[in-house]
């Protein structure tokens, strides 16, 4: 507990940079894929692929939502939620379960705190002061799907975020989604976001859905990365997409048919600085109906395993491998040179 360790704590190791902890309720009550994960659970998956270190963050907020609500698959409110303040459980149980409950582990865990961009925002960030008063955290996770909150607010009523994570060196972690996916995740926002804010580090998971030009963007940017989180599926659902004319395939990068393997290996070529790996362990499969906004459910029907996200890291020559699950990992994560550098 308490004093963050520094990137040298670090150096050498591999790391996951996208990984949850907990339990996502809504999909549990459900009945949808996957639900849940521990950290004892995630340091098997870690013995088990060779990696040494995972970043970590809540799987959801859903205790700040009503849960006669979650059954019907909404996220809105609660007149007395369980967790008084969006996410003020969930990050706390977080930060225990590593430091004290199996605090024997807590050398392989990078610890980010979760956020709603929009919704009692002194009060959440009240709660994570506290929290960093005790624990040491290395950032800040958003999902605004996950929790029917718009990235936009980070522009407005957010801002104090931004702030925050200026104030504490915090790199910031997008689920990011082009313009059209979702009515809360614009990869379109945070990337203008990180053009107006250059003083903090930004990282949009799930490869931007491959679209050549948002990467390009993103590569162009000295405090933006992107991660390969659930890279397997994230490939399967862009071939979806593309047969069912959601998106052109002159948009997005050329190697798509020839499997996620070889997509790897094209993005650390073109993109060598940008790209960092990640599993989204336990969500590299995604079964399950979601509120894409308030009018829309989307499904998803994508399997994928563990192995499928090693596998795509294990197939990348080293220098690539070593900069992907490392060198630009540090960076993003702790800033102790430039991206370019």
């Amino acid at each position: 507990m308490g004093r963050n360790m520094d990137h040298r704590a670090f150096e050498g190791k591999v790391i996951d940079a996208h990984s949850h902890l907990g339990v996502d309720l809504k999909m549990y009550c459900r009945r949808e894929y996957p639900y849940a994960q521990t950290v004892e659970g995630l340091y098997y998956r870690q013995l088990s692929a060779g990696v040494d270190v995972n970043v970590v963050f809540p799987f959801s907020g859903d205790l700040y939502f009503e849960p006669a609500g979650l059954l019907d698959g909404c996220r809105t409110p609660a007149e007395n939620p369980l967790s008084k303040v969006p996410y003020a459980s969930e990050n706390l149980l977080l930060m225990q379960e590593v430091y004290e409950y199996r605090g024997d582990l807590s050398g392989r865990f990078i610890p980010f705190v979760c956020i709603d961009p929009g919704r009692r925002v002194a009060e959440q960030i009240g709660e994570i002061r506290t929290l960093a008063s005790k624990y040491a955290i290395y950032g800040m996770k958003v999902n605004p799907v996950g929790c029917a909150s718009s990235v936009q607010t980070l522009r407005d009523g957010g801002k104090a975020f931004l702030d925050l994570a200026a104030e504490m060196n915090w790199p910031m972690l997008f689920h990011a989604v082009p313009a059209g996916m979702d009515d809360y995740s614009s990869a379109e926002v945070v990337l203008d976001l990180a053009r107006r804010h250059q003083h903090i580090r930004f990282c949009l998971a799930h490869c931007l859905q491959f679209r050549k030009d948002m990467l390009a963007c993103a590569d162009a940017m000295p405090n933006v990365w992107v991660d390969t989180a659930a890279l397997f599926i994230q490939v399967k659902l862009v071939r979806q997409l593309m047969a069912e004319g959601g998106i052109s395939p002159d948009a997005v990068m050329d190697c798509l048919p020839q499997g996620h393997c070889q997509v790897m290996r094209e993005l650390c070529r073109l993109h060598p600085r940008t790209i960092i790996w990640g599993s989204d362990s336990p969500a590299y499969s995604y079964i399950c109906v979601r509120k894409d906004s308030a009018r829309a459910d989307r499904i998803f029907r994508l399997s994928g395993a563990y192995e499928d996200e090693i596998a795509a890291l294990k197939c990348l020559p080293d220098n690539a491998r070593i900069r992907a699950c490392s060198l630009n990992t540090l960076v993003f994560l702790f800033g102790q040179k430039g991206k370019h550098e």
